[in-house]
């Protein structure tokens, strides 16, 4: 019984102590320089990607999120500005769905900047080219804002954490994680 117990908690994937998460620092990373705001997603490793054949249009089937903040007292509290991409369902031009790359399926993702805390709740910073993505084989992606009155809101708000999202349809495949941000000195 005491290793079947023990083979549990160690299989766990989510393990907090405080803010952080564990377990999954090989699945999220983020980091910041003086002019950038990264955050790291690993994806699962398939030939080919499907989206658009979920059946909520106004629902996202795939997203990558992250809201940088801070921990105060061993809880996440965010900066009110989140950034990332995210794919909807449905799309009446391809009723069927679409196949593709993950290239193909993050080129046609949504991409935005937003505040989350009122009195700007929902309200956009940036979209479209606001977002950059980059692909880091084998199995990462990267995320950043790029617009700089974004990319300076971000930076400015002395943020120790990111809070960081990945939903797939896959229920399995999805997961959340809050990491330490990793300060670098780039120039």
């Amino acid at each position: 019984m005491k290793n079947i117990l023990l083979a549990f908690v160690f299989y766990l994937p989510i393990v907090s102590f405080g803010c952080e998460t564990t377990k999954l620092s090989e699945v999220c990373m983020a980091s910041y320089s003086k002019t950038r705001a990264v955050a790291f997603f690993s994806f699962p490793k398939r030939e080919m990607w499907e989206w658009g054949k979920n059946s909520y249009p106004d629902r996202y089937e795939y997203s990558w999120i992250s809201e940088p903040g801070k921990c105060e007292k061993g809880k996440f509290v965010g900066s009110g500005v989140s950034f990332g991409m995210g794919i909807k369902g449905i799309d009446r031009n391809y009723p069927f769905g679409k196949k593709g790359s993950m290239h193909e399926l993050l080129a046609s993702a949504d991409r935005s900047i937003f505040f989350k805390k009122t009195p700007m709740k929902n309200r956009l910073l940036a979209s479209g080219d606001g977002v950059a993505f980059k692909i880091h084989e084998p199995d990462y992606i990267s995320i950043q804002p790029i617009d700089q009155k974004s990319v300076s809101t971000i930076l400015n708000k002395n943020n120790t954490h990111m809070r960081m999202e990945y939903k797939s349809p896959i229920d399995m495949e999805s997961y959340k994680c809050v990491v330490k941000i990793e300060h670098l000195n780039l120039r």
